[in-house]
């Protein structure tokens, strides 16, 4: 199943959804999807491929086409923009690195703790901004 994760390009302040994960869409739909997220060039490609192999192309690719709209994505311009448990998850499944620290460590005990605290959960110490 297919997670949306929120998109932003900091350029121009555009933002749109985004997914992660299998695409039922794709597998129902197949190059109808590239070309309703306004990839047109794209959509004809896959259009191409999914009559060349009969279909067969469609049941593949619902296992990659979010990976690669989103690397598409992120690679003209856009950052992920949404809660950090799920960029995170996100982060994980495309295979890119961390960006930005989600922790950091606690100067009395040494715990990791989110980067917004101002207590710590283990030894309940002031942490400093």
């Amino acid at each position: 199943m297919a997670t949306k994760v929120m998109l932003t390009n900091p350029a121009n302040g555009l933002t749109k959804k985004g997914y992660f994960g299998f695409s039922w869409t794709y597998l129902f739909f197949g190059w109808w999807v590239p070309l309703f997220r306004g990839e047109i060039s794209t959509a004809i490609l896959h259009l191409v491929i999914t009559l060349f192999t009969c279909g067969i192309w469609q049941i593949i690719f619902s296992f990659f086409y979010n990976k690669q709209f989103m690397t598409r994505a992120l690679e003209n311009g856009y950052v992920l923009n949404d809660n950090e448990p799920l960029m995170a998850k996100a982060r994980y499944s495309l295979g890119i690195a961390n960006a930005q620290p989600v922790s950091k460590k606690c100067p009395s005990c040494g715990e990791d703790v989110r980067l917004t605290a101002k207590l710590c959960k283990h030894c309940k110490s002031e942490i400093a901004q």
